[in-house]
């Protein structure tokens, strides 16, 4: 798509087991669970804040799922998205029934899940609503994270660091710069 490069920074799909053991850096608990995209999410945002240009808005995004396949599953087939910024971290679970569509069906449903949720994330207004089954089961939280939690999130190195406006005194030259300040030093000696 031309003009991609203003808004993507990077996509990684970690599609096999160990892609997705070396992203994280460790074996999940489950591959797909609200907990793996949640930190998903967390590494693309940090990845994203490393890579985009100082004080500009980042994004992360996570998505892992078990949708139909050839051969009998035993669990559900559902879709975990996750995406983080720099005050929220929104997760969404949704359980689909068995046997109601294809394979791809379920793809295009869980890409349209993934297309919200990115555009809610960039406060973009959104005009399609992903349609879901009575036996289908969606659940979504919320976390906004304050001033202070997210100075505690940059001290434990959850994020790597945290934009602050530059303001001085109202002038309006001065609306693009940035403090930034650094989770790479400690502050309390």
């Amino acid at each position: 798509v031309p003009g991609a490069s203003n808004t993507i920074l990077e996509a990684v799909i970690p599609y096999c087991r160990m892609s997705l053991i070396q992203l994280l850096g460790k074996i999940p608990a489950q591959f797909s669970s609200e907990q793996t995209a949640e930190e998903m999410a967390i590494l693309a945002y940090n990845r994203a804040l490393k890579i985009c240009r100082p004080g500009f808005p980042a994004l992360g995004v996570g998505f892992t799922g078990s949708l139909a396949t050839t051969r009998p599953k035993h669990g559900d087939h559902r879709f975990h998205l996750s995406t983080r910024t720099s005050d929220r971290l929104w997760v969404s679970t949704v359980t689909l029934a068995k046997g109601l569509r294809t394979r791809e069906e379920e793809e295009i449903l869980s890409s349209q899940f993934l297309l919200k949720a990115i555009a809610n994330a960039s406060k973009v207004p959104v005009e399609f609503t992903p349609q879901l089954n009575v036996s289908d089961v969606s659940t979504e939280t919320e976390r906004l994270f304050s001033e202070d939690e997210e100075l505690e999130q940059l001290l434990n190195g959850e994020i790597c660091f945290k934009v602050y406006p530059f303001s001085s005194g109202g002038q309006t030259s001065n609306a693009e710069r940035k403090i930034i300040l650094p989770g790479s030093f400690n502050p309390l000696h």
